[in-house]
Protein backbone atom coordinates (compact mmCIF):
# COMPACT_ATOMS: atom_id res chain seq x y z
CA UNK A 1 0.00 0.00 0.00
CA UNK A 2 0.98 3.72 -0.74
CA UNK A 3 -0.34 4.74 2.45
CA UNK A 4 -1.86 8.04 1.44
CA UNK A 5 -3.95 8.37 -1.99
CA UNK A 6 -3.95 10.88 -4.27
CA UNK A 7 -7.66 12.17 -4.11
CA UNK A 8 -7.67 13.77 -1.36
CA UNK A 9 -4.95 12.27 1.67
CA UNK A 10 -1.64 14.01 -0.11
CA UNK A 11 0.27 12.89 3.14
CA UNK A 12 3.62 15.63 3.85
CA UNK A 13 3.97 17.56 0.89
CA UNK A 14 7.36 19.92 0.78
CA UNK A 15 7.64 21.93 -2.65
CA UNK A 16 7.45 19.77 -5.25
CA UNK A 17 7.74 16.82 -3.36
CA UNK A 18 4.15 14.64 -2.47
CA UNK A 19 4.56 11.89 -0.57
CA UNK A 20 1.22 10.25 -1.99
CA UNK A 21 2.78 10.08 -5.28
CA UNK A 22 5.98 9.07 -4.35
CA UNK A 23 4.90 6.09 -2.48
CA UNK A 24 2.47 5.51 -5.16
CA UNK A 25 5.51 5.56 -7.53
CA UNK A 26 7.72 3.30 -4.91
CA UNK A 27 4.95 1.05 -4.08
CA UNK A 28 4.35 0.34 -7.62
CA UNK A 29 8.11 -0.30 -8.54
CA UNK A 30 8.33 -2.88 -5.69
CA UNK A 31 5.21 -4.51 -6.79
CA UNK A 32 6.86 -5.33 -10.11
CA UNK A 33 9.44 -6.21 -8.75
CA UNK A 34 8.10 -8.99 -6.80
CA UNK A 35 5.99 -9.92 -9.25
CA UNK A 36 9.08 -10.41 -11.58
CA UNK A 37 10.56 -12.88 -9.00
CA UNK A 38 7.18 -15.21 -9.17
CA UNK A 39 5.83 -13.72 -5.94
CA UNK A 40 2.36 -13.55 -5.26
CA UNK A 41 1.39 -10.01 -4.83
CA UNK A 42 -1.20 -7.40 -4.50
CA UNK A 43 -0.84 -4.00 -4.87
CA UNK A 44 -3.85 -1.68 -2.92
CA UNK A 45 -5.88 0.60 -5.37
CA UNK A 46 -4.32 3.98 -4.79
CA UNK A 47 -7.43 5.84 -4.60
CA UNK A 48 -8.85 4.62 -1.21
CA UNK A 49 -9.30 5.61 2.09
CA UNK A 50 -7.17 3.96 4.99
CA UNK A 51 -9.95 2.57 6.48
CA UNK A 52 -11.25 1.63 2.87
CA UNK A 53 -7.20 -0.26 2.16
CA UNK A 54 -7.88 -2.44 5.62
CA UNK A 55 -11.15 -3.48 4.27
CA UNK A 56 -9.40 -4.28 0.76
CA UNK A 57 -6.90 -5.99 2.50
CA UNK A 58 -8.92 -7.72 4.82
CA UNK A 59 -10.64 -9.52 2.30
CA UNK A 60 -8.16 -10.86 0.23
CA UNK A 61 -5.60 -11.63 3.18
CA UNK A 62 -4.36 -14.47 5.62
CA UNK A 63 -2.96 -14.42 8.49
CA UNK A 64 0.53 -15.83 7.34
CA UNK A 65 0.33 -12.74 4.60
CA UNK A 66 2.58 -9.58 4.91
CA UNK A 67 0.61 -6.53 4.50
CA UNK A 68 2.95 -3.47 4.05
CA UNK A 69 2.34 0.15 3.99
CA UNK A 70 5.26 2.54 2.05
CA UNK A 71 5.15 6.03 3.59
CA UNK A 72 7.41 9.05 3.87
CA UNK A 73 8.63 11.06 7.18
CA UNK A 74 8.38 14.84 7.96
CA UNK A 75 9.87 16.71 11.48
CA UNK A 76 9.96 20.04 12.28
CA UNK A 77 13.88 19.99 12.58
CA UNK A 78 15.85 19.34 9.21
CA UNK A 79 18.81 17.64 10.73
CA UNK A 80 16.41 14.69 11.80
CA UNK A 81 16.33 11.94 9.09
CA UNK A 82 16.98 8.09 8.33
CA UNK A 83 14.60 5.32 8.01
CA UNK A 84 12.24 3.89 10.74
CA UNK A 85 9.28 1.18 10.82
CA UNK A 86 6.36 0.67 13.10
CA UNK A 87 4.65 -2.09 14.39
CA UNK A 88 2.02 -3.62 16.41
CA UNK A 89 3.08 -7.37 16.98
CA UNK A 90 5.92 -8.01 14.63
CA UNK A 91 8.19 -6.55 15.79
CA UNK A 92 11.02 -8.68 14.27
CA UNK A 93 9.51 -8.06 11.07
CA UNK A 94 9.71 -3.78 11.50
CA UNK A 95 13.51 -4.12 12.48
CA UNK A 96 14.51 -6.28 8.62
CA UNK A 97 12.76 -3.21 7.07
CA UNK A 98 14.36 -0.79 8.99
CA UNK A 99 17.62 -2.36 8.55
CA UNK A 100 17.48 -3.04 4.56
CA UNK A 101 15.89 0.10 3.80
CA UNK A 102 18.27 2.58 5.79
CA UNK A 103 21.13 0.58 4.16
CA UNK A 104 20.31 0.21 0.80
CA UNK A 105 19.47 4.50 0.34
CA UNK A 106 22.86 4.70 2.91
CA UNK A 107 20.82 6.52 5.64
CA UNK A 108 20.91 6.73 9.14
CA UNK A 109 18.27 3.68 10.76
CA UNK A 110 16.34 5.08 12.96
CA UNK A 111 15.23 1.38 14.09
CA UNK A 112 11.62 0.18 15.14
CA UNK A 113 9.13 1.44 17.22
CA UNK A 114 5.33 0.37 18.65
CA UNK A 115 2.69 2.37 17.08
CA UNK A 116 1.77 3.94 20.15
CA UNK A 117 5.14 6.11 19.67
CA UNK A 118 3.38 7.26 16.41
CA UNK A 119 2.36 11.05 16.01
CA UNK A 120 -1.32 9.93 16.26
CA UNK A 121 -0.52 7.22 18.78
CA UNK A 122 -2.55 4.29 16.85
CA UNK A 123 -1.74 2.71 13.25
CA UNK A 124 -4.51 1.15 11.98
CA UNK A 125 -2.71 -0.46 9.21
CA UNK A 126 -1.09 -2.40 11.65
CA UNK A 127 -3.82 -2.88 14.35
CA UNK A 128 -6.54 -3.69 12.47
CA UNK A 129 -4.98 -5.71 9.49
CA UNK A 130 -5.77 -9.32 9.91
CA UNK A 131 -2.40 -10.38 8.22
CA UNK A 132 0.93 -9.56 9.99
CA UNK A 133 1.59 -5.41 9.01
CA UNK A 134 4.14 -3.19 8.99
CA UNK A 135 4.30 0.62 8.35
CA UNK A 136 7.34 1.65 7.12
CA UNK A 137 8.28 5.70 6.77
CA UNK A 138 11.03 5.52 3.64
CA UNK A 139 13.05 9.09 4.90
CA UNK A 140 12.45 12.41 6.03
CA UNK A 141 11.29 14.81 2.94
CA UNK A 142 12.04 17.37 5.42
CA UNK A 143 15.71 16.16 5.40
CA UNK A 144 17.67 17.84 2.58
CA UNK A 145 19.88 14.96 3.23
CA UNK A 146 17.56 12.05 3.00
CA UNK A 147 15.95 13.67 -0.26
CA UNK A 148 18.99 13.91 -2.33
CA UNK A 149 20.04 10.10 -0.85
CA UNK A 150 16.44 8.92 -1.99
CA UNK A 151 16.38 6.68 -4.98
CA UNK A 152 13.08 4.45 -5.85
CA UNK A 153 15.85 1.71 -7.42
CA UNK A 154 17.64 1.49 -4.43
CA UNK A 155 14.58 1.84 -1.99
CA UNK A 156 12.70 -0.95 -4.38
CA UNK A 157 15.66 -3.05 -3.82
CA UNK A 158 15.80 -2.74 -0.23
CA UNK A 159 12.36 -3.44 0.70
CA UNK A 160 12.52 -6.97 -1.56
CA UNK A 161 15.75 -7.48 0.85
CA UNK A 162 13.97 -7.19 3.53
CA UNK A 163 11.02 -9.64 2.33
CA UNK A 164 13.93 -12.05 0.99
CA UNK A 165 15.15 -11.91 4.84
CA UNK A 166 11.33 -12.19 6.60
CA UNK A 167 10.16 -14.96 4.24
CA UNK A 168 12.37 -17.64 6.46
CA UNK A 169 11.65 -15.82 9.76
CA UNK A 170 7.97 -15.88 9.13
CA UNK A 171 8.13 -19.66 8.65
CA UNK A 172 10.15 -19.59 12.49
CA UNK A 173 7.23 -17.36 13.82
CA UNK A 174 4.34 -19.16 12.46
CA UNK A 175 5.64 -22.86 13.78
CA UNK A 176 6.35 -21.06 17.48
CA UNK A 177 3.16 -19.42 17.68
CA UNK A 178 1.64 -23.40 16.51
CA UNK A 179 3.75 -25.33 18.99
CA UNK A 180 2.36 -22.80 21.65
CA UNK A 181 -1.22 -23.16 20.29
CA UNK A 182 -0.65 -27.07 21.19
CA UNK A 183 1.57 -26.80 24.20
CA UNK A 184 -1.90 -24.88 25.73
CA UNK A 185 -4.17 -27.31 24.45
CA UNK A 186 -1.95 -30.18 25.79
CA UNK A 187 -1.74 -28.61 29.21
CA UNK A 188 -5.29 -27.72 29.10
CA UNK A 189 -6.20 -31.79 28.36
CA UNK A 190 -3.65 -32.57 30.80
CA UNK A 191 -5.63 -30.64 33.81
CA UNK A 192 -8.19 -32.12 32.97
CA UNK A 193 -6.84 -35.60 32.72
CA UNK A 194 -6.26 -34.85 36.26
CA UNK A 195 -9.40 -33.36 37.76
CA UNK A 196 -11.28 -36.65 36.09
CA UNK A 197 -8.59 -39.12 38.44
CA UNK A 198 -9.77 -37.07 41.29
CA UNK A 199 -13.43 -37.65 41.09
CA UNK A 200 -14.99 -40.52 42.10
CA UNK A 201 -17.88 -42.37 39.83
CA UNK A 202 -20.11 -41.01 42.73
CA UNK A 203 -19.28 -37.52 42.31
CA UNK A 204 -19.64 -37.61 38.22
CA UNK A 205 -23.23 -39.14 39.03
CA UNK A 206 -24.17 -36.01 41.16
CA UNK A 207 -22.42 -33.76 38.82
CA UNK A 208 -24.21 -34.76 35.41
CA UNK A 209 -27.62 -35.56 36.87
CA UNK A 210 -27.71 -38.60 38.64
CA UNK A 211 -27.14 -40.56 35.55
CA UNK A 212 -25.48 -44.29 36.33
CA UNK A 213 -21.96 -44.90 35.48
CA UNK A 214 -21.61 -48.43 33.83
CA UNK A 215 -19.13 -50.16 35.14
CA UNK A 216 -15.45 -49.26 33.38
CA UNK A 217 -16.30 -46.06 32.32
CA UNK A 218 -18.68 -43.25 32.26
CA UNK A 219 -22.06 -42.81 30.33
CA UNK A 220 -22.51 -41.58 26.61
CA UNK A 221 -24.07 -38.19 28.61
CA UNK A 222 -21.43 -37.74 31.36
CA UNK A 223 -18.51 -38.42 28.23
CA UNK A 224 -20.48 -35.80 26.17
CA UNK A 225 -20.31 -33.21 28.90
CA UNK A 226 -16.71 -33.51 29.82
CA UNK A 227 -16.55 -33.15 26.12
CA UNK A 228 -18.55 -29.90 25.77
CA UNK A 229 -16.29 -28.69 28.84
CA UNK A 230 -12.62 -29.47 27.35
CA UNK A 231 -13.58 -27.75 24.03
CA UNK A 232 -15.09 -24.68 25.95
CA UNK A 233 -11.79 -24.62 27.86
CA UNK A 234 -9.68 -25.44 24.64
CA UNK A 235 -11.52 -22.51 23.08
Amino acid sequence: SAGHNLLNDTGVTRGDLIEAKMAVSLADIIYKKLLNQNRKALLVPNDLTLAQEIEWVNKRAKTEDLAVAVHFNNFNNQSVRGTETFYYREQVLADVFAKKISQALGIPNRGYKPDNKSAVGELGWLRKTVCRAVLVEVCFLTSDKDVAALDYEKASNGFLAAINEIDPLITVIAEEEKKKVLLTIANILNIIKGLLNKLSFSSMKNKFGGEETPKGGFSLTQKGNLITIAVSLIA
